[in-house]
């Protein structure tokens, strides 16, 4: 748990947050570029000295980039959201709390994604590699062979849901509170749907009106 609670030395902490941020950035911009015609693990290709790598970060970042998604599909991008999280944490000299709830969380959620990825049947990775992974293809499989596919989605979006409370500051009261706001008299809809009755309340009277009105105009008629 040594990587998750900064020391006391404020200018390491800063160094290693740094260096995180870097690492973090790099992860990302490989991630981003990545091409399945440049050389790596499962990839045929020329030599890295026979051509340009089609990667942003060469071939270094190519071959990271195809194991993060051969591993785990798309979900491979909460890699370096994770690594710049605990690099600011570093850059602040912040602890993480309750370390080992964080760290279970983050499987919980890296395999939960994984899976509904898979499950969602979602594109593929630049059209080469399954969009959940080795991992999420695995996931998904178990949890269709026992709980059929309806099932196996339930239970993916409830891992993920509670992967989501474990790992950040999500709440089931604070998601209900949000999706309660724009409905609430100071939300978007609340204001439309009291405009909508102080109109109807303002147009009764009229109808009402114009309703005697004809009523009248055709009593009085020879």
């Amino acid at each position: 748990m040594r990587i998750l609670t900064p020391t006391e030395n404020r200018r390491m902490n800063e160094l290693v947050g740094f260096v995180g941020l870097s690492l973090a950035v790099l992860l990302a911009l490989s991630l981003l570029s990545y091409s399945p015609h440049d050389a790596s693990f499962n990839v045929s290709a020329p030599p890295p000295g026979g051509g340009p790598a089609r990667n942003w970060i060469g071939p270094v970042g190519a071959h990271l980039a195809d194991l993060c998604f051969q591993s785990c599909g798309f979900a491979a991008f909460l890699f370096p959201v994770g690594m710049f999280l605990i690099a600011m944490r570093w850059f602040r000299s912040q602890p993480v709390e309750a370390p080992i709830a964080k760290i279970a969380g983050s499987a919980m959620l890296l395999a939960s994604l994984s899976a509904e990825l898979t499950l969602v049947h979602m594109s593929e990775v630049r059209g080469a590699l399954p969009a959940g992974g080795m991992l999420g293809t695995l996931v998904a499989h178990g949890l269709r062979a026992a709980l059929n596919p309806v099932g196996a989605n339930l239970v993916a979006l409830a891992t993920l849901l509670a992967a989501l409370f474990l790992t950040t500051s999500f709440s089931f009261r604070s998601a209900v509170t949000w999706l309660r706001q724009p409905i609430s008299g100071d939300g978007y809809f609340g204001r439309w749907i009291a405009r909508i009755k102080e109109w109807r309340e303002e147009r009764g009277p009229r109808v009402c009106a114009n309703a005697s009105k004809k009523s009248k105009s055709r009593g009085a008629r020879p």
